[in-house]
C-alpha cells in the first residue's frame, strides 16, 4: 500500500515532475521509420505529455521539435519542409534542424540565430526511431543486441494505445506470477492452444535485481514430473520488458495513456534477411461494447492493466511475496529519481559508452514465454553467475 503522494511520484511525468526528469534521461522509441514518407514526411506525435513535430527532410534525415512555434503559438505540425529546415506555415519563421531561427519574414530588424526552439536527438535504428526528450547533452545510446542484428527479419508490432499510466504497464514486467491465471487459464477457457509452458505447474519463483533492472527465475515441473528452473524475462529499466527474441517499450503519452512498440527478430538465412522490417497492426483487444477478448496475450494483458483504472490507485492494494519484483521495482525506481533530483544520472539501463549489450545471456534454463526462442544465442551465464545474496526466491506449497 502507498500514499496517495507516493502514488503520484511514480506516476506524474511531466518535464517538472520526479519521474518525469528521471524518465527524460532515456531514450525512447517515438515512431517506425516507415511512418514518415515522402507523401506523410511530418508528424505530431505526443510523448510524456509533450507534443512533438518529427519530420523527414529531404537528405533523409530526422529532426524533432516542440509543436508551438514561438512567434505565436501555431502548430508546426502544418510547416513546410524545405531542404533540412522547417518553416512555420503562419508567418514563414524558418527554424534549422539544430533548432535556430533562421530566417523571420516581414521583421525589419532580422536577427537570425537570436530565437531557438528545442531540437531533440533523434537516433534510427531496426526500423524505429528514438528520441532524447532532456535539452542538456544527451546519453550514450543503448545499442541492445535486438537492435542491432543483420542476420535475420525484423517486425514491429504496433496495437491500440492503453488507456492507463504507464508506470501499471511496466509493474508487470516485474510480475512471474500472473501468467497461470490471466494468460494459460483463460486459453483453456476459450478452449484455445497455448504453446507458452505456461500452464505447468510452479514450484518457486524469485526475483534478483541486475545492472539493467531486474530478472525473474522460476521452477516448474515438467511433463515428466521434473523440477526445472529457468531465469530471464528481463524488465529493463525504466520502461522496457525483454524476451530472448523482443523487445517491448511501455512508452507514456501522457499521464493516461501508454504507447507500446514490440521489436521481434526471427534469424533467417534467406536471401532478404536485409529487407526493411515489417509492421504488423496487432488486433483489437475489445468489442465495440467494450468487452475485452481475452483471446490474446495482448487483450489479456489490456484487461489486467486498463481496469485498474487510467492511474492505478496504490493506496488500497494488498501485495504479497508474488508482488517481491514489484516492490523491488518501486524501490528501484525510487532510488534513481534521487540521483536524478541530485543532478547525477541514473544508474540503470544506460549504455555509458559500451558497445552491443547482449541481454540474452541473462536468460537461461527453462524459459517459457510469449515470444519464439532465440536459436542463434552463443553465451549465457550460468546460474551461479546470475544470482547471489540478492536473490528473492519462494517455493509454492502443493
Amino acid at each position: 500500500m502507498l500514499s496517495k503522494k507516493m502514488n503520484e511520484r511514480f506516476t506524474r511525468i511531466s518535464s517538472s515532475s520526479p519521474a518525469g526528469k528521471l524518465l527524460r534521461q532515456y531514450w525512447h522509441p517515438l515512431c517506425a521509420v516507415d511512418s514518415l514518407n515522402p507523401k506523410r514526411p511530418l508528424r505530431m506525435i505526443e510523448i510524456m505529455g509533450e507534443r512533438i513535430v518529427v519530420y523527414r527532410s529531404g537528405t533523409n534525415n530526422y529532426t524533432a521539435f516542440p509543436e508551438r512555434c514561438p512567434h505565436r503559438g501555431a502548430s508546426l505540425e502544418y510547416g513546410f519542409i524545405e531542404d533540412d529546415c522547417l518553416r512555420c506555415s503562419y508567418h514563414g519563421w524558418l527554424f534549422g534542424p539544430e533548432g535556430l531561427c533562421r530566417e523571420m519574414p516581414f521583421e525589419p530588424r532580422k536577427q537570425p540565430g537570436t530565437i531557438h526552439i528545442a531540437s531533440y536527438p533523434i537516433v534510427e535504428r531496426a526500423g524505429l526511431l528514438f528520441i532524447y526528450m532532456n535539452t542538456r547533452e544527451p546519453a550514450d545510446f543503448p545499442e541492445w543486441d535486438i537492435l542491432n542484428r543483420d542476420d535475420g527479419l525484423y517486425e514491429i508490432q504496433l496495437q491500440d494505445d492503453l488507456e492507463c499510466n504507464w508506470f501499471q504497464i511496466q509493474e508487470n514486467a516485474a510480475d512471474v506470477t500472473h501468467t497461470a491465471y490471466l494468460h494459460s487459464r483463460w486459453f483453456q477457457e476459450l478452449e484455445l492452444d497455448d504453446n507458452s509452458g505456461f500452464d505447468r505447474p510452479m514450484l518457486s519463483y524469485g526475483f534478483q535485481p541486475f545492472e539493467h533492472g531486474i530478472l525473474k527465475s522460476w521452477t516448474y515441473r515438467d511433463d515428466s514430473g521434473v523440477p526445472r528452473m529457468g531465469w530471464g524475462n528481463l524488465l529493463v529499466f525504466p520502461s522496457m520488458l525483454r524476451l530472448e527474441s523482443e523487445m517491448h517499450w511501455r512508452v507514456p503519452i501522457n499521464e493516461y495513456r501508454t504507447r507500446i512498440f514490440i521489436l521481434r527478430f526471427t534469424p533467417s538465412s534467406e536471401n532478404d534477411n536485409y529487407a526493411r522490417p515489417r509492421i504488423t497492426d496487432l488486433p483489437r483487444r475489445k468489442s465495440a461494447e467494450g468487452i475485452y477478448y481475452m483471446d490474446t496475450f495482448f487483450s489479456q494483458d489490456a484487461m489486467a492493466w486498463e481496469t485498474q483504472g487510467a492511474i492505478a490507485d496504490r493506496t488500497k492494494e494488498t501485495l504479497g511475496a508474488s508482488d517481491t519484483g514489484i516492490s523491488m521495482f518501486r524501490r528501484m525506481f525510487l532510488s534513481q529519481i534521487d540521483l536524478v533530483l541530485q543532478d547525477r544520472p541514473p544508474a540503470l539501463g544506460r549504455a555509458d559508452g559500451r558497445a552491443i549489450i547482449d541481454l540474452r545471456e541473462y536468460m537461461g534454463g527453462y524459459l517459457p514465454m510469449s515470444a519464439p526462442p532465440d536459436p542463434t544465442v552463443t553465451k549465457r551465464r550460468s546460474r551461479e553467475e546470475v544470482f547471489d545474496y540478492r536473490h528473492r526466491q519462494y517455493n509454492i506449497e502443493t
